[in-house]
């Protein structure tokens, strides 16, 4: 500890900053590998040996790589999740068997504030259907075409109110080209 803080004043740019702007943390940890073993899996004390400047060069790059990866897919993820949590129509995914996997915040649109995404998760689509009927030539069209566009539906609400509604979902399948859920879109048509 008394070593690691005796490097930390050495690499001291500023008062802001704990080490000096050049030197990032992978120079850090090589650096303080110099002057503490290292133990391996087994226990066992591994010595790092002094390399040559292009190995260190090379994981530098790798740590700047890594973090700027991290930070695209950051970027991506909340790009994403604020068209998902954005959408005027509602996205869902259901399993095979009907039960409600995933479901954007906009259900609170379509329901007139009846429903938050949190009650519906874990949920049968046929909860919500006004004619069950409808629900399973839905399946049936589903299953044998691979997807359905524009069906139409009637939502029921909580509070038993209906809103018309259509329906557009396909079946995705896994690689070997089994079905493994329904992923659609419902949108209110209330004004067609």
């Amino acid at each position: 500890f008394i070593i690691f803080q005796v490097l930390a004043h050495i690499f001291v740019f500023d008062s802001d900053t704990f080490y000096d702007s050049n030197l990032d943390s992978a120079h850090l940890l090589i650096l303080l590998g110099y002057f503490f073993p290292v133990f391996g899996v087994w226990g066992e004390t591994i010595q790092l040996q002094r390399t040559s400047q292009s190995w260190i060069n090379e994981l530098v790059k790798e740590i700047n790589d890594r973090k700027q990866t991290e930070e695209e897919l950051r970027k991506s993820e909340n790009k994403y999740r604020s068209i998902f949590e954005n959408l005027q129509d509602v996205y869902y995914e259901s399993s095979l068997d009907e039960s409600i996997l995933e479901i954007s915040p906009s259900i609170e649109i379509i329901s007139k504030g009846k429903y938050h995404r949190d009650d519906l998760i874990g949920r049968s689509m046929y909860d919500f259907y006004l004619f069950n009927g409808r629900r399973q030539s839905f399946l049936t069209l589903l299953k044998e075409r691979g997807s359905v566009t524009d069906y139409e539906i009637i939502f029921k609400n909580r509070d038993g109110t209906e809103v018309p509604c259509s329906i557009s979902a396909k079946l995705q399948f896994d690689s070997q080209g089994t079905p493994l859920k329904i992923i659609g879109s419902i949108r209110d048509i209330t004004d067609r």
